[in-house]
């Protein structure tokens, strides 16, 4: 970590800046540290013009991001992940990519 560059930026793990990696925790995802050294800066993800996310490798990845901006028209519905969930009424689960997984879970 260069405090040349990051004179606000104090964690634990400055190896972490700018890795390539987007750590959504504070301090990394700060201004101070701008925003991990721009891991955390939303990139548009090919195939979806529009679509903007912090992390583009999990669009398409067969696991259910429920949140915005991946769940959302723009970004196909998570690149199709959620397409079983959003076609569940009132289904609201901490973890949607546990639906159909062969596992019963209670």
């Amino acid at each position: 970590l260069d405090e040349l560059y990051y004179t606000k930026c104090v964690v634990d793990r400055p190896g972490d800046i700018g890795d390539g990696i987007c750590n959504d925790d504070p301090p990394y995802n700060t201004e101070e540290c701008e925003f991990d050294g721009g891991d955390c800066v939303p990139k548009p993800v090919d195939g979806y013009p529009g679509c903007f996310v912090d992390k583009p490798y999990l669009i398409g990845s067969r696991v259910c991001d429920s949140n915005p901006p991946y769940n959302t028209e723009a970004c196909g519905f998570d690149g199709g992940d959620c397409d079983v969930y959003n076609g569940l009424s009132d289904c609201n689960v901490e973890y949607p990519n546990f639906i159909g997984d062969g596992i019963c879970k209670d």
